[in-house]
């Protein structure tokens, strides 16, 4: 039974729900509000229900629903009980202080305090502290080594985790005696394998493989073999996988880490093995098993790829054998299967494989040949996927390179590669958009470095022994020409890239025109740089020998560069230069030419009468000295071109006043070369020194590169040369080269040439007998030569 209390009480709890429910339909409808503005209305309209009793008895008998099941309506009860405002519990909660109250040191003790062990952690680095200073002396450093490990011995490896305590642990490893090494490496021998794949871990591995010795090296090994394939996947294990196989493990060791990314070991056979083997002797082993051990490897590489990890030497010498097991002619490519001979047939009849090409579409999609190409064997590689390219693969490798050709070209082994584009990519259209453009972009960057020289030497003269070891082509050139996507002769490449299409050896003439003296001559006094790197002038003198007459024909370029491969010279025809080409092009070079008479042969010669050292050995030393110096030059001026400039250091109160004294004393920035002094200038030796006071023609690279000029002259029977030495060399000058062995035979080189002009011209100048006298006194081979010759 219903009491009259309970049917009040029943009605006054639907009056309050119904006004709940109103008071969320126009919460919802009113989008962007605030919610306590929305918990305000409800209030409000609860208690205009309360006051207005008759109201809700009306609504009541209005209503027609009955009471228990608008009771059961529970879809908007939860949204109205949230804006209800929640009494506050009396119990207050513990606040934690606020960052910008604390100091720095009392944060940092906080942090220390949630450690595991924060008295030994503070013990460390107050330590630590002292170990790491350079004032302390090695015998301290020990004592503090030992205290360090008395305290921590049975946590060490917990410490190697953090990013403060392991760099403790590092310093500790690094300033340690031998003994202590051998302790700490035989408590963190348990944990290394996980160490390596932490964050913080793995330097501290990497701390152990620089300074421990190498029987501890190789327990490192031991540990890491049978889970190679596990840890290269790994982000920070890979690191400890290559710093091993790169600098410490030898032949064998580095045989037996490849061997476990080849497959299962048991099923391949590899467990008894104990010699070095690669891929093609396991296929060769089990050669019913050929095709699943080339797919599992070309999986294996495809997530490697897509990991982003060809940078590695260990992966990069395995893409290199799956490459040369995969496709049958690029076994040539590895140093013991080079092929000298040049009558090689091109192969035929050739099927790229899907699997091959999915790799390929690795490369291209995660644009991972760039990383590669800082390496011999990466090179190699990435010539290797040139080769097996077609058309459109080609072009997806050529656009991953974008904007990254210069610093390729300038790169120790990159440039090797940028060699490889410009011999074995046949259209001419994707070689200018994508190298040829860069390259002519940074041409001065390129002429100046000895690397990027290279690519520009083998442009103008391919494959010239000149230039390049019979090495360096044989293993990197020379198996490319079997390629059956190679089919442009070399002698057409060589006629384009001189040609106006790619305007490569117009645009070396006009800078060599414009800007003789600072990149290419030299003088004693601001641009002395040209004068200690000698490839600048071997450059120069093959822009004037390439740039004849004669070299700018395709008759010339098609006898001249020949591939290794005779039948894949195609017959192409190949129009000859205009008249108004080939006439630009012999004004520029006749221009070089009297510029190049006029700075280095008609200056007042004064023979300085002083030698360099004439033994191989030390003829060497000075070559690789020679070498290093230009190198260092060479990025001295790039970093120049660069124009980085920095805002020096300027005092804080400074910059707070607002004063316009201030202002206009504001300090501005500064070049880095001015910040660093002397820093980034490369020293002069006492043979530089000799080198810059002595005259241009009494130089050591002053008689090969005018013999090869004269040569020059005397095959193509072009004279320019000698009519710019006719036309501006005082014949004063010219009687004062006898004084000098160098420049007396470079007159008999002249006289030689059978030029009558110009023998004419000579004859004239030392016609006088007081000088025929004194030649014929003279003590100098050349000058007896030359006694002879004029007699």
């Amino acid at each position: 039974m219903i009491t009259k209390t309970n049917k009040a009480r029943m009605l006054s709890k639907s009056t309050v729900k119904k006004s709940i429910k109103g008071s969320d339909k126009t919460a919802l409808k009113q989008s962007g509000g605030k919610v306590e503005q929305k918990a305000n209305e409800s209030n409000k309209k609860n208690d205009k229900t309360k006051s207005t009793s008759g109201d809700s008895k009306e609504r009541k008998t209005v209503s027609k629903r009955p009471p228990a099941k608008q009771s059961l309506v529970k879809k908007d009860s939860k949204p109205a009980k949230s804006l209800i405002p929640r009494q506050k519990s009396a119990k207050k909660k513990n606040v934690k202080p606020e960052k910008e109250s604390l100091t720095k040191r009392e944060r940092r003790s906080l942090k220390i305090d949630a450690k595991k062990n924060p008295e030994t952690v503070r013990y460390l680095l107050s330590k630590w502290e002292i170990l790491r200073r350079d004032d302390t002396d090695k015998e301290r450093k020990y004592e503090l080594v030992d205290q360090m490990l008395k305290n921590c011995n049975k946590s060490l490896s917990e410490f190697c985790f953090a990013h403060d305590t392991s760099r403790i642990i590092e310093s500790m490893i690094q300033f340690g005696n031998e003994r202590q090494k051998y302790e700490m490496f035989n408590y963190l021998k348990p944990k290394l394998m996980e160490m390596s794949e932490s964050h913080f871990g793995r330097f501290v591995v990497k701390k152990l493989i620089s300074y421990c010795a190498k029987d501890q090296i190789s327990d490192l090994i031991k540990l890491v073999s049978g889970n190679v394939a596990k840890l290269l996947v790994h982000k920070y294990s890979c690191e400890i996988v290559e710093l091993l196989f790169n600098d410490h493990a030898n032949a064998k060791q580095r045989s037996q880490m490849l061997q476990e990314l080849y497959g299962n070991r048991d099923l391949l056979g590899l467990n008894d093995i104990t010699t070095t083997i690669t891929l093609e002797d396991v296929i060769n082993q089990n050669n019913d098993k050929r095709q699943a051990i080339l797919s599992n490897v070309n999986s294996v590489l495809v997530k490697l790829v897509a990991k982003n990890l060809t940078s590695m030497s260990i992966i990069q010498r395995l893409i290199l054998e799956y490459l040369t097991c995969e496709i049958p002619f690029l076994r040539s490519m590895l140093p013991a299967n080079i092929k000298t001979n040049s009558n090689v047939e091109r192969a035929s009849d050739f099927k790229l494989p899907e699997r091959l090409q999915t790799l390929l579409d690795a490369f291209i999609e995660h644009s991972q040949l760039v990383p590669m190409l800082h390496t011999r064997e990466g090179v190699r590689v990435a010539l290797c996927l040139l080769w097996v390219s077609g058309p459109k693969t080609k072009k997806g490798l050529l656009k991953s390179l974008k904007t990254a050709i210069c610093s390729i070209a300038t790169n120790e082994n990159g440039h090797l590669f940028v060699i490889g584009l410009l011999d074995f990519v046949d259209d001419v259209v994707l070689l200018e958009k994508t190298v040829i453009k860069e390259l002519l972009e940074d041409l001065e960057v390129i002429v100046t470095h000895p690397y990027g020289r290279k690519v520009l030497l083998y442009s103008l003269t391919p494959r010239n022994n000149l230039h390049f070891t019979k090495q360096v082509l044989q293993s990197f050139l020379l198996p490319g020409d079997i390629s059956p996507f190679t089919k442009k002769p070399l002698g057409i490449r060589a006629f384009e890239l001189r040609s106006f299409s790619l305007g490569l050896l117009p645009a070396l003439l006009r800078l060599a025109s414009e800007k003789l003296v600072t990149l290419f001559v030299g003088d004693r006094v601001e641009h002395f740089k040209p004068i200690l790197d000698r490839g600048r002038l071997v450059l120069l003198t093959e822009i004037i020998m390439q740039s004849s007459p004669k070299a700018l024909t395709p008759q010339y370029c098609m006898e001249t560069f020949v591939r290794s491969v005779n039948s894949n010279q195609e017959k192409c025809n190949l129009s000859e230069l205009t008249t108004a080409e080939l006439n630009s092009m012999t004004q520029l070079r006749k221009q070089v030419l009297s510029d190049f008479v006029r700075l280095c042969l008609c200056p007042e010669f004064i023979p300085t009468g002083k030698s360099f050292p004439k033994s191989s050995e030390e003829k060497e030393a000075n070559q690789l000295k020679r070498r290093k110096k230009a190198l260092a030059l060479a990025e001295e001026e790039s970093i120049k071109r660069r124009k980085i400039t920095v805002p020096a250091f300027s005092n804080m109160d400074k910059k707070k006043s607002t004063r316009l004294d201030d202002e206009e004393e504001q300090d501005e920035p500064m070049d880095v070369d001015e910040q660093d002094g002397n820093k980034g200038q490369v020293e002069l030796t006492e043979e530089d020194e000799i080198l810059l006071e002595m005259p241009w023609l009494e130089r050591p690279e002053a008689t090969p590169i005018l013999n090869r000029l004269i040569d020059n002259c005397k095959s193509s029977r072009c004279f320019d040369l000698c009519d710019s030495i006719m036309e501006l060399v005082n014949p004063a000058v010219m009687r004062s080269w006898v004084n000098c062995n160098r420049s007396c035979f470079f007159i008999v080189k002249l006289l030689e040439l059978d030029y009558k002009p110009m023998c004419e011209f000579i004859t004239k100048t030392v016609s006088n007998p007081k000088f025929i006298a004194a030649l014929n006194g003279s003590n100098l081979k050349a000058a007896e030569i030359l006694f002879k010759k004029l007699n």
